[in-house]
């Protein structure tokens, strides 16, 4: 569901060398096979794109982090959907401006954000799990699809961020940031808080042991 987002934003860019215990892993459950599989990019922009595929006969978690380069002030871009059997359960959207240029720059973006959202008629889901609400930045959008076409609805929400993130506000079309390393420090504190907070851990301990999940997590949040 989120390749075609994946492949948006990895068009022009070279594959990062990643430890090779954590490019794909297998789990052989009673249940059946659990799968993962990880690539990690760099973009002609110098973005970090990072893209995470869990999936088993009965779910499919997809993750994708799109951070910018610390000299530009676009906003971080990451998504993730579970799906369970074939019925979409839960599609998140985050896309926080962590950059410290004008408050301006912040409220047009997020309210562009929201344009898009509304147009789709996307609705935030307002009693979020204790899971999430952990985690949450605030720039955000938590659903539960009630039906096939609020699903179809979010992907196509989707697919119209990725381009108004593209052409509007990420690459080329961002501004040059006034403070860079106040920017990688609050992109490195944004990957720590997913990091300690992930709903994913539980799962994917229980599939591929704890000590592989916290080395993973930590590779997929460096």
């Amino acid at each position: 569901m989120l390749k075609t987002a994946f492949t948006a934003f990895t068009g022009s860019s070279r594959k990062v060398a990643v430890h090779e215990q954590y490019t794909s892993r297998q789990a052989l459950l009673p249940s059946g096979d659990v799968n993962l599989f990880y690539t990690r990019h760099k973009c002609e922009d110098s973005s970090d794109v990072r893209f995470m595929h869990m999936y088993s006969a009965k779910v499919d978690v997809q993750t994708l982090f799109v951070y910018p380069h610390p000299a530009s002030d676009a906003a971080v871009f990451a998504t993730e959907t579970v799906t369970l059997g074939h019925r979409p359960t839960i599609m998140v959207l985050d896309m926080p401006v962590l950059s410290l240029g004008k408050a301006s720059r912040k409220t047009l973006f997020y309210d562009a954000m929201q344009a898009v959202v509304q147009r789709h008629g996307i609705q935030n889901t307002v009693n979020v799990p204790d899971w999430y609400r952990d985690c949450r930045s605030g720039s955000d959008v938590f659903m539960r699809p009630a039906s096939p076409e609020q699903g179809a609805g979010f992907t196509t929400c989707l697919d119209d961020m990725v381009r108004l993130y593209q052409h509007s506000w990420g690459g080329e079309n961002s501004r040059i940031c006034e403070a860079p390393a106040a920017h990688l420090a609050a992109i490195q504190a944004y990957k720590t808080h997913h990091a300690e907070h992930s709903p994913g851990v539980p799962l994917m301990s229980r599939c591929f042991g704890l000590e592989w999940t916290t080395g993973f997590m930590r590779e997929f949040f460096s």
